[in-house]
């Protein structure tokens, strides 16, 4: 697919970058939750009905956001239908697990239907955005959700990984183009950082190139990566259901992804020190686990005072590479990822599948704030030409 890219290319600012980091925070939890509800209900996963009732209610976070910027009409009716889409999506899934093939073929037009709607309100509210691009973008995105969904009734983990991974590079760019939309609408009458949900403290007369836009996107998107697939691969782990191996190095590669781009700016010694400590940390955390199901305390509590030791070293990296951060930022922030990365192995373990929902949303949030500080930092950094070498 092509599409005009309308965002200036040498002077993005920070109000921009949010916009265009919420957006895509926005369609990576749609597909987050709609992952979790595909688990429940093929997989027997969890609360079919308690991860629906999440996944119901993701619109309604971007959406407060556009009612900051618009209006709440307009809120509203983004709410309305993107929870329409989510109804139609829940019947479909029903319908395909129970071999419903009427209901199905119904669904998926419903689907289509949908995404048509959703076009041409966003191209009414959004003058700079095409309908028939934006509903393509829909449809290619009911389509790719289709192919996971036959993925996961022949049990074809392989194509899971391939197709769940189309979503992401899919998602972006639709995040990208509906951000455009945003930021051309409101250029002649700018809004503040509040209003695009900044929790940055960046300068307001700091732009950056396009290029750096895309750097920095890449790697606030990483913690959000990262948690999705490990999670991904701890659950296939405590269920013994999906292809652990296929699903551990498709989480190493998100590491080695997020190597090679910040080769683009810091020293490939430095970085490739600090991914060894990631994966480190990944093996530790695999240990720890499977520690804890052997019930073997003395070895878990070795092997959790090693995933700390790391924490320490990976804080300290994190400081020294972006001096406008302070090292106990990054240390809090590791810590309580790891925290509930503990919690949520502790929730599936006892079945108290609300609880896991719970810091499922609390992993989110910590990706989410995990992202908004290397935002902060690597604008920083850009914006005044101080990169580390």
């Amino acid at each position: 697919m092509v599409y005009n890219n309308q965002i200036g290319t040498e002077c993005i600012t920070a109000t921009q970058v949010n916009i265009i980091f919420n957006t895509r925070l926005f369609w990576r939890e749609l597909l987050y939750w709609s992952r979790a509800f595909f688990n429940s209900v093929f997989s027997n996963i969890g609360s079919a009905q308690e991860v629906f009732t999440r996944l119901y209610y993701t619109p309604a976070g971007y959406a407060h956001m556009l009612q900051l910027i618009l209006d709440r009409r307009v809120s509203d009716r983004f709410t309305a239908l993107f929870d329409q889409y989510i109804i139609i999506l829940r019947e479909l899934v029903r319908a395909a697990a129970n071999g419903e093939t009427e209901t199905v073929n119904k669904s998926v037009s419903d689907l289509y239907s949908n995404s048509k709607e959703r076009a041409e309100f966003l191209s009414e509210v959004f003058p700079s955005l095409d309908k028939d691009v934006l509903e393509q973008m829909f449809n290619i995105f009911v389509q790719y959700e289709i192919k996971e969904i036959n993925a996961y009734i022949m049990q074809d983990y392989g194509q899971m990984i391939e197709t769940y991974d189309d979503l992401l590079i899919h998602t972006d760019k639709t995040a990208d183009y509906l951000s455009q939309g945003i930021i051309n609408l409101i250029t002649a009458a700018p809004i503040s950082a509040d209003s695009a949900g900044n929790s940055n403290n960046i300068g307001p007369g700091i732009c950056i190139t396009r290029n750096e836009l895309n750097t920095i996107l890449d790697i606030s998107m990483f913690w959000l990566d990262l948690f999705s697939w490990l999670r991904a691969y701890r659950i296939s782990v405590i269920s013994g259901i999906g292809n652990q191996e296929l699903l551990y190095n498709r989480l190493l590669r998100v590491t080695t992804d997020f190597g090679n781009i910040m080769k683009t700016f810091l020293d490939d010694e430095i970085v490739n020190t600090h991914i060894m400590l990631i994966q480190e940390y990944l093996w530790l955390m695999d240990q720890l686990l499977k520690s804890r199901m052997a019930d073997d305390i003395e070895e878990m509590n070795r092997i959790y005072q090693l995933t700390i030791d790391n924490i320490d070293e990976r804080a300290k990296f994190l400081g020294s590479a972006f001096p406008s951060t302070d090292v106990s930022e990054w240390r809090n922030l590791l810590i309580k990822f790891h925290t509930y990365l503990i919690g949520m192995s502790g929730a599936f373990l006892s079945g108290d599948y609300a609880a896991n929902i719970e810091i499922f949303d609390g992993l989110i949030n910590q990706a989410e704030d995990m992202g908004s500080l290397f935002i902060e930092a690597l604008f920083d950094s850009l914006s005044s030409n101080d990169i580390p070498a």
